[in-house]
C-alpha cells in the first residue's frame, strides 16, 4: 500500500487527494486535515494518518500548522521564566502570568490553545482559574504544582485539568503532557 501511495501521491496536495476520494471514512465522518481516505486501484480502502495518534481537538498545533499557544500561570518568577524559556525553545508560543487576575486579563484579550497553571497562586487557585476560564469557552489545561496528595490530584481532575504534574517536572514529561 505505501508503495502505491508513495508513487501515486508524490507532489499532490493532500486536500486535492481527499477531495478526489470523497473525503469520507467508512463511518461517513470527514477526516481531519492530516488524514487521507482513499481507494486503491484494487479496491482496497485506506486511511492515511499523517500524524500518529491524532485527535483533531487536542492536536491544534499539527492541524493548523502553527505553534501551539500556551498560557503559563506561575507565581514564582524564576519558575515562570524557566518554563516559558523551555517551552519557547520547544516551539510553543508562550505567554506568562504571575497571578490569577493577570491570567484572566490575558485570556480575555488573547487566545491560547492550552493553559499550564500552578495551583497555589497569590490571589486564588489554578482550580478557580480554570473554572472561570471554562465559563466562557472550552479550555485544554494541565496543572503543574508542588501539591502531590491524591486529593489534590483528584481535585485537579474534577476542575478539568487533563493532567496534574508534580514539581519538579522533567522537561520531556512536560512537553509530552502538553502535546497529548
Amino acid at each position: 500500500m505505501f508503495g502505491y501511495l508513495a508513487t501515486d501521491l508524490v507532489g499532490r496536495p493532500l486536500r486535492e487527494f481527499i477531495d478526489e476520494t470523497g473525503g469520507k471514512a467508512e463511518n461517513g465522518v470527514a477526516p481531519c486535515q492530516h488524514q487521507a481516505v482513499g481507494i486503491r486501484k484494487d479496491g482496497t480502502r485506506f486511511i492515511l494518518d499523517l500524524i500518529s495518534g491524532c485527535s483533531c481537538g487536542a492536536r491544534r498545533q499539527a492541524r493548523a500548522g502553527q505553534p501551539m499557544r500556551v498560557l503559563v500561570v506561575e507565581d514564582d518568577a524564576d519558575t515562570l521564566h524557566a518554563v516559558m524559556k523551555l517551552l519557547s525553545l520547544k516551539g510553543y508560543v508562550v505567554s506568562g502570568a504571575k497571578d490569577m487576575k493577570t491570567a484572566l486579563e490575558m485570556a480575555h484579550h488573547g487566545h491560547f490553545d492550552l493553559l499550564l497553571s500552578d495551583i497555589c497562586l497569590p490571589d486564588g487557585t489554578g482550580w478557580d482559574l480554570l473554572v472561570q476560564l471554562r465559563g466562557s469557552r472550552p479550555i485544554h489545561a494541565v496543572a503543574m504544582s508542588g501539591l502531590s496528595d491524591a486529593e489534590d490530584i483528584q481535585r485537579s481532575a474534577s476542575a478539568g485539568f487533563a493532567q496534574h504534574l508534580v514539581k519538579p517536572v522533567p522537561a520531556e514529561r512536560l512537553d509530552h503532557a502538553l502535546r497529548s
